[in-house]
C-alpha cells in the first residue's frame, strides 16, 4: 500500500510541476496486442490509446527509439490494426523493473488515422458525458 500511495503522491507533485507532452487526448483501452521487434514476437496488453499512440504494459526491456510492428483490433471497426510505432517512453517501477511503454505511431495510412482519431473521440465524449451525469 506504501508504494500505491507514494506513487500517486508523487505523480501529484510530478503533474503540478511538469507541463504535459501531450499532443491528443488519451482514452482507456484495454487490448490484447501484439509486438513484433529485434527481440521476436512478444503478446501484451494496453492501457490507453490517443490519436498519436498507444500505452503498452511490457516487461521487455525494449529501448528509447526502438521500431516495434503492433497489431491490434478495433471493435467498432471490426479492423485490425497493423501500425508501426517507437518507443518514446518507458515506465519503471520503484525496483526497476519495466511496468510499460510509451509507443508513438509512425507511418499511419489515412484511413488508420481516421479510425483511432474517430475511437478516440467516441470514448473522450463518452467519459466526458459519464462526468457530467455523476456530478448532479
Amino acid at each position: 500500500m506504501k508504494f500505491f500511495n507514494r506513487l500517486f503522491k508523487n505523480r501529484e507533485l510530478i503533474a503540478k510541476k511538469i507541463p504535459c507532452r501531450r499532443l491528443s487526448e488519451r482514452v482507456l483501452f484495454k487490448s490484447f496486442i501484439s509486438t513484433e521487434s529485434s527481440w521476436g514476437i512478444t503478446y501484451t496488453s494496453s492501457g490507453n490509446l490517443s490519436s498519436t499512440g498507444i500505452f503498452l504494459e511490457s516487461r521487455v526491456p525494449f529501448e528509447i527509439d526502438s521500431i516495434l510492428s503492433l497489431n491490434f483490433f478495433l471493435p467498432e471497426f471490426d479492423y485490425w490494426m497493423n501500425i508501426k510505432g517507437k518507443v518514446a517512453n518507458i515506465m519503471l517501477s520503484e525496483d526497476g523493473v519495466e511496468m510499460g511503454l510509451g509507443i508513438q505511431f509512425i507511418d499511419l495510412t489515412l484511413l488508420q488515422k481516421k479510425m483511432i482519431q474517430e475511437y478516440v473521440e467516441m470514448h473522450v465524449i463518452e467519459k466526458w458525458f459519464d462526468k457530467k451525469t455523476t456530478h448532479k
